[in-house]
């Protein structure tokens, strides 16, 4: 469903425009209602993103953001890497393949199955995703933790980076949607630079 709306929206830009822009302005306006102090940063890059589409246009982003919502409520998945993979946006040459959200959750369950025992251990887990895409890895970590009864919202702590900054943007809408507590930065975790 998302793919088709998002097809639709790329008749006059690219499908490569539309996804980022999507992804730009979802993680805008979500950060914006947390984040006071870069507000007028961000909203004044949100307002030049605005402008490359027309009143028509700009409607159906709102819809897209319900639709990913509506599906991220329905199951645990990385709906975001999923639709960025089958839109075929995904820079194969760079070496950028996102990992399948059934691999993400086999090894979540591998590497958490002492769970609660690292909770009663430390009172907390802290995961460090240092190639983050989509946020896969750290939403299967979260799904693992919750089927264990752990509330993930109050004892996971998250850091993840990733050299692309829309993928930036698709971890922090899913993981903030998911109620993660999440750094994401956007930087090279190999030399250490961060923009």
């Amino acid at each position: 469903m998302m793919e088709k709306a998002m097809r639709s929206l790329a008749q006059r830009h690219s499908l490569w425009r539309v996804f980022q822009d999507f992804v730009a302005m979802a993680a805008l306006s979500l950060s914006n209602r947390v984040d006071l102090r870069h507000y007028d940063t961000r909203e004044a890059e949100y307002l030049t993103i605005v402008k490359r589409y027309t009143p028509e246009e700009l409607a159906q982003f709102p819809k897209l953001f319900a639709i990913l919502i509506e599906a991220m409520e329905l199951e645990w998945a990385d709906h975001l890497g999923t639709l960025y993979h089958s839109l075929e946006l995904h820079n194969e040459q760079a070496g950028q393949f996102f990992t399948p959200w059934h691999v993400c959750s086999f090894m979540a369950r591998m590497t958490l199955h002492d769970a609660p025992a690292l909770m009663e251990q430390k009172g907390y887990i802290s995961v460090l995703e240092p190639c983050v895409g989509a946020g896969a890895m750290v939403l299967a970590v979260a799904d693992v933790l919750h089927q264990q009864g752990i509330n993930y919202q109050n004892t996971l702590h998250v850091t993840a980076v990733d050299i692309d900054i829309t993928a930036v943007h698709m971890a922090y809408v899913q993981l903030f949607l998911s109620h993660i507590p999440a750094r994401i930065i956007n930087g090279n975790t190999l030399s250490g630079e961060q923009w």
